[in-house]
């Protein structure tokens, strides 16, 4: 239910705008208790878009976020989310990445 949202949205936002083979890879990994989940595209990457009354969200990110904040309420650690523009490096594309701590 966390990376739904954002798998689909790197095939419909990176991929379909990518001229040429795409690619999504999806990693999960333990660093001690800590799941760590990422989502990385090829595609173009993305332009942040200053919204004019400054309160747009998309509803899967406000989704996510309610997610992620009851995730963390049991937990010492709270969960994280960091998304990069890879666009802006020598690469492009999209990254996401989730933090959760697990209870092992």
């Amino acid at each position: 239910m966390l990376i739904q949202p954002f798998v689909e949205n790197a095939v419909e936002h990176g991929i379909k705008m990518k001229d040429g083979a795409g690619k999504v890879n999806v990693d999960f990994n333990m660093e001690g208790d800590i799941l760590i989940i990422k989502i990385i595209d090829n595609g173009p990457g993305f332009v942040k878009k200053d919204d004019v009354s400054g309160e747009h969200q998309s509803l899967s990110m406000q989704i996510i976020s309610e997610r992620l904040e009851l995730f963390g309420k049991k937990k010492k650690q709270k969960p994280q989310l960091i998304i990069t523009n890879l666009g802006k490096t020598q690469t492009s594309g999209t990254q996401i990445e989730i933090k959760l701590p697990i209870e092992v």
